[in-house]
């Protein structure tokens, strides 16, 4: 009726909410609803009912005998009598409880798309959509940030005109051609900033299929693996040293050894010599330069064995008067070597 008394049930209404016929008749809607429906009935259902003479798919939800809540949807239309007094309330009810669920999955994934969205723009790495023919279609702020175009600048344009250098534009479309075969890649290679600079990247591609079969186009996911190369290239150049520490330690070891034999001898030579002998200033210089031989050798033992270093004073002057003959000797004979130490007393140098 009007008011909102039932009159009439059918039987599917009955089944779903576990009243008897009796039990039902005579009562009124609200009486069937919630507190909540009952000020939403009163509200909005009863009112716009009555001024526009229907109600089509308004969700309620009937409480059941057993007290649980059942989602409907309503449909009403209000007949009048010739008068245009309001007679009689027809109502279709529709169980909407699949209706809500499939809109609370709907809600879900809308979510987790809107989250995976976020989380694919605001990433670090550079995530980007391209066509089957190259042309860049979404760009992220990673590869505004990697590549230094924004997204107004690159899409639409072509990924070759933009990051790829002329020397890797083969590889490039042969990368594309085994992605829309369907495969994965997974690779190393090299890239291009708006400015000219080459980057090492990592890249991961993966086809996307609109229809099984057919490859629509491919994501891409770019990462800067510059400073990972540099580090790389820090501990080759570490290893290559500690190679060359090594050989070094071998040569100089083997060269102190030969230079204890030349010392051992040249004292034994200066002292059957005696004071005085003419070729005695010869051999006290080949005694010298093995000793520096030997001095150097040492340094060398220590750089190989990563000994701590011994910091001394050096008298400059002292130490081109022992330099001076050996270099005046690499001069020849056309030219000279002149040494004018400094007059200020006591020129040392750490």
């Amino acid at each position: 009726l009007p008011d909102g008394t039932l009159v009439r049930v059918n039987q599917t209404l009955l089944d779903w909410t576990g009243y008897t016929r009796e039990s039902l008749l005579g009562k009124r809607l609200p009486d069937l609803l919630p507190v909540v429906g009952k000020i939403f009935h009163e509200t909005h259902y009863d009112p716009l009912l009555r001024m526009q003479g229907f109600i089509r798919e308004m969700a309620l939800d009937l409480v059941c005998a057993g007290g649980q809540l059942l989602l409907v949807l309503l449909n009403s239309v209000l007949h009048r009598d010739s008068a245009g007094r309001p007679v009689v309330v027809r109502t279709t009810v529709f169980d909407a409880t699949e209706r809500r669920s499939y809109e609370r999955e709907l809600l879900l994934a809308r979510r987790r798309a809107e989250q995976l969205a976020t989380i694919v723009e605001h990433s670090a790495d550079a995530i980007l959509v391209i066509s089957p023919d190259g042309t860049v279609l979404t760009w992220n702020e990673g590869a505004e940030r990697l590549f230094g175009y924004s997204a107004a600048e690159a899409v639409g344009e072509s990924l070759l005109e933009l990051i790829i250098p002329d020397d890797y534009v083969e590889q490039f479309q042969e990368l594309v051609e085994v992605v829309r075969s369907g495969q994965r890649v997974q690779l190393e290679t090299v890239r291009r900033h708006k400015d000219g600079t080459r980057l090492d990247v990592s890249i991961g591609l993966t086809p996307l299929s609109d229809e099984p079969g057919e490859v629509s186009g491919m994501a891409a996911i770019i990462r800067d693996i510059s400073e990972r190369r540099r580090l790389e290239a820090r501990l080759r150049q570490s290893e290559q040293l500690q190679s060359v520490a090594a050989l070094a330690g071998g040569v100089a070891h083997e060269v102190n050894n030969q230079m204890a034999v030349v010392l051992g001898f040249g004292e034994f030579v200066l002292k059957a010599l005696g004071a005085g002998h003419p070729q005695g200033g010869d051999v006290s210089a080949m005694v010298g330069a093995a000793e520096k031989a030997a001095r150097i050798s040492r340094q060398l033992l220590a750089f190989s064995r990563q000994l701590p270093m011994v910091h001394r004073e050096v008298d400059l002057a002292e130490l081109l008067e022992e330099l001076a003959p050996q270099l005046a000797e690499l001069l020849g004979p056309e030219q000279s070597l002149v040494v004018r130490p400094s007059a200020a007393p006591d020129f040392r140098v750490r």
